[in-house]
């Protein structure tokens, strides 16, 4: 959380001196900046975008219902 917030901030505040407020190395935050993710983060990234899909194709269907109600068609 604390990297999180150091990377959303660092335009604001120099990424060492939030290190040293928040009670972090530099070098750690650096480190899980570049960081590649790990096998769960990448399935949840693969998870994400199928349910956004999912969503989409739902929402789409929905309008094309409401749309032939309203049409008189449905």
């Amino acid at each position: 959380m604390k990297f999180i917030f150091i990377a959303d901030h660092r335009r604001q505040w120099p990424v060492r001196l939030q290190c040293r407020v928040l009670g972090v190395s530099a070098s750690g935050f650096y480190d899980h900046v570049n960081r590649q993710p790990g096998p769960r983060r990448k399935r949840r990234e693969q998870l994400s975008g199928r349910i956004e899909g999912f969503v989409r194709t739902a929402a789409e269907r929905m309008a094309a219902r409401r749309l032939q109600a309203v049409e008189g068609r449905g």
